[in-house]
Parts: structure tokens; C-alpha cells; sequence
């Protein structure tokens, strides 16, 4: 679905039944793809219950009407859901086969990705650019924060390479963003002032873990969503198509820590040969991730709730964010509905894993003058922030450590 749809009278009509036409032929002849055209949709609108209604609630022409694909795909029991755009083309074998996007298994408990980069760093917002090698120094993804791209501070470190399970011991990941090689999914401000094509490296590349209390915009364009995580598919339809997918993303990753859902970004099997936009039109678009994201990552990584089950954090997570201006009151009651619909579907909500809030934890360092104290103890208050919010580590330390854990927002 074309993100900058917009309505311009009957010429738009008349292109999107011609569209219709020539995707039904070219589907009739395919046994693997459902094709949910515009009358099978109307004929959802009046299904009785959150779900008629939730369906009754989208927009045509809007980037959001994505929503319906998602409910599609949970109701025919899907486990995972590729959400991708037309533009976006996964790349082909050297056998002219298009490359597998999930790794060998039956299941989720079968299922791991090998060799991923675990990442450490100190504050709550992640650059993934640069660790995975893009070509344009100092690049950063649509939706990171633009006070924080030239932060070395973001752009964290290896703390090591690990294979990582699907599902096991409490954890689990819930997306897999591709990166995306040629134009991939950057900011009009990149865009203006940077070079293109950018890729990334694939042979031999390494996927990414962004840390349990890190922030990183994660997009509609190429990304697996895997069942526990589809309740966060939700796009927000008050904010442009430039934002929807951005705000999901944010919005999802401050529940995701209390669910032990994980986010990876893998390397690019996939590239974007972008539809034709206004450079300056895009820049309008994006004004909110210009002018909000940083706040609202702040914001995200305070943010609690006392509420036991992943809907109720959800709605109250979303009417805050109504109360503080990043969406409008229509989301609202769009992720009811959402929810309603989800549950008339008998679709299962993960569990909460609850998190120690508030609480400080010290360590002690009684070999502060290693070589590798440093590192040593950046990782090890990482770890502890998956499960408490404040660490403390006890030295002594001098002056240069001191200094080395301050950037990384380490009490010491």
C-alpha cells in the first residue's frame, strides 16, 4: 500500500478499479494468495462487534488500511506476518530464488538466529546505522531522534556475538526489521542532504539486538512481526503515513520489555526501489518525528503502568499518548476496537513479565584498575536494566572511568 495515498476525485476511482482488475488477474492463477478486494471489505463493515466496527473505523486511501491486512492474516491463524510495501523487493538467491526471510524450524522453539550482534549502551535511544555498517557516514533511520545523530553515545558497542532463539527463557522476539539496500527507509532531511544509493553490508553481516531499555524506529516497509507481537501492529490513522508507522514502533517497544519481547534488526535480503515522492512533501509529513521523537522517548522510558494484562497497558498507553498530542482522540477509539476485534477473533494476548520499577541496585568493583573495567561494567548495569531501572555500580573508578560511565548514563 502506497503510504502517500491521497484522494483526487473520480481520476483516483477510475485507477483504483483498474488497479483492482489487474490484481485479480494476476492472483486467479495463484492457490497461495488471497486477494481481499474492495466489496469483500465493505462486507466486513458489517460484521457485528468490535470487529465491524474497528473495520467501519479505517480510512480509505490511508496508510493505515494496512490494519485490515493484519486482522486477515490473524484470522487465518498466521504466525508471522511479513509487513512490507510495494516497493520493497526481497532480494534473490544466486539461484534466482528469493532469499528465506526466517530461518529452518517447525516453530518458534525450533527457530534461532545465528551470530547477533549483542549490543551495550547507556542511553535509551539506539542508533542501528551505524553498527550494521551503513555506507553514508553518520546516517540514521526515519524517526531517530535528529538532536541525537551525531551522538557516538547511540550508536553502541559490541558487548558480543550470540545465537538467539525465537522463544526461550522468558524471552522471545517479536520483529525482525530488514534493512533495506538503494533508497532505503531515511528521513527527507537524509534524503536532501546525503547521497543515494546507501547500502548496507549482507555476506558475513551480522543481525542486531537492541538493548531491552533502547529506543530504535522500526518501519511498515520490511518487517516480520511474529504472534505474540501482533496485538503491536496496530498504525495509528490521525498522524500522517510518514509518522504511523514510527509512532507503532515507539509505542510497541515500551510494552514490549514487559512482555520479553525483543527487537532485531537484520541485515538487508531486501531492496527498496522507492515510488516517486516529494522530497518537500515528506519533510512537511515528518514534521512530528522532527519535532517529538526525542521528547517521546523520554517520555516512553518513564512511562509505567499498574494495569496486569497487555490490553489494558495498551489503551492506557495510547490515551496518554492522545492526553499529550501524539495522536488524536479518533486512536482511541481505534485501538478499542482493535482490541475488541483482536479478542473477537480469539486471538491470545502474551502475558506480562513484570519489571522492578525504582529500585537501585549496587555493585562493587573491587578491581577497578583492569583494562576491561570499563566495558566490564557498561555491560553488566545493561543486563541489570532489563530488570531494574537504576543501577548503581560502587568502585573506586577514576577520573577517565568516571567520565566513561557518565556518557553512558551510568551511576557511579
Amino acid at each position: 500500500m502506497n503510504e502517500d495515498a491521497t484522494d483526487d476525485g473520480d481520476d483516483d476511482d477510475n485507477d483504483a478499479t483498474d488497479d483492482e482488475a489487474r490484481a485479480e488477474n494476476i492472483v486467479s492463477s495463484l492457490d497461495n494468495v488471497f486477494y481481499f478486494s474492495i466489496e469483500m471489505q465493505q462486507e466486513w463493515e458489517d460484521i457485528e462487534g468490535p470487529f465491524g466496527s474497528f473495520v467501519r473505523s479505517i480510512p480509505w486511501k490511508h496508510f493505515c488500511r494496512k490494519n485490515l491486512g493484519y486482522l486477515i492474516a490473524i484470522l487465518h491463524g498466521a504466525k508471522f506476518i511479513f509487513d512490507f510495501d510495494d516497493d520493497n523487493f526481497i532480494k534473490l538467491d544466486n539461484d534466482g530464488t528469493p532469499m528465506e526471510i526466517l530461518p529452518e524450524g517447525e516453530d518458534m522453539a525450533q527457530m534461532k538466529l545465528n551470530d547477533v550482534t549483542v549490543v551495550m549502551q547507556g542511553p535509551n535511544a539506539f542508533n542501528h546505522h551505524p553498527i550494521m555498517g551503513a555506507s553514508i557516514e553518520d546516517s540514521w533511520a526515519r524517526g531517530f531522534p535528529l538532536a541525537l545523530i551525531l551522538d557516538k553515545h547511540t550508536q553502541g558497542k559490541v558487548a558480543y556475538i550470540a545465537d538467539i532463539p525465537f522463544a526461550a527463557n522468558n524471552k522471545e522476539i517479536g520483529v525482525i526489521q530488514f534493512l533495506a539496500d538503494g533508497n532505503p527507509d531515511i528521513d527527507a532531511i537524509h534524503r536532501i542532504s546525503k547521497p543515494l544509493p546507501m547500502t548496507y553490508p549482507l555476506e558475513k553481516a551480522n543481525s542486531v539486538l537492541v538493548p531491552a531499555h533502547a529506543y530504535s524506529p522500526y518501519n511498515a516497509q520490511a518487517t516480520i512481526h511474529t504472534k505474540n507481537a501482533f496485538w503491536a501492529m496496530l498504525l495509528p490513522s490521525t498522524v500522517p503515513g510518514r509518522v504511523s508507522d514510527i509512532w507503532r514502533s515507539y509505542f510497541a517497544q515500551c510494552i514490549f520489555a514487559d512482555t520479553g519481547l525483543q527487537l532485531i534488526f537484520s541485515p538487508p535480503k531486501i531492496v527498496q526501489e522507492r515510488n516517486e515522492h516529494n522530497y518537500l512533501g515528506d519533510f512537511n509529513a515528518e514534521q512530528d518525528l522532527y519535532d517529538k521523537s526525542g521528547k517521546l522517548i523520554e517520555h516512553l522510558s518513564q512511562w509505567d503502568s499498574d494495569h496486569d494484562t497487555v490490553p489494558e497497558r495498551m489503551l492506557e498507553l495510547w490515551i496518554d499518548m492522545y492526553e499529550r498530542g501524539y495522536i488524536e482522540i479518533d486512536d482511541v477509539y481505534a485501538v478499542q476496537m482493535w482490541l475488541g476485534a483482536l479478542a473477537q477473533v480469539g486471538y491470545e494476548f502474551p502475558p506480562l513479565k513484570r519489571r522492578h520499577r525504582n529500585v537501585a541496585v549496587m555493585g562493587q568493583f573491587n578491581y577497578a584498575d583492569k583494562p576491561s573495567i570499563v566495558r566490564d561494567v557498561i555491560y553488566w548495569t545493561q543486563k541489570n536494566r532489563e530488570r531494574f531501572d537504576t543501577v548503581v555500580a560502587a568502585g573506586p573508578f577514576s577520573r577517565w572511568q568516571m567520565k566513561k560511565f557518565e556518557d553512558n548514563s551510568i551511576i557511579a
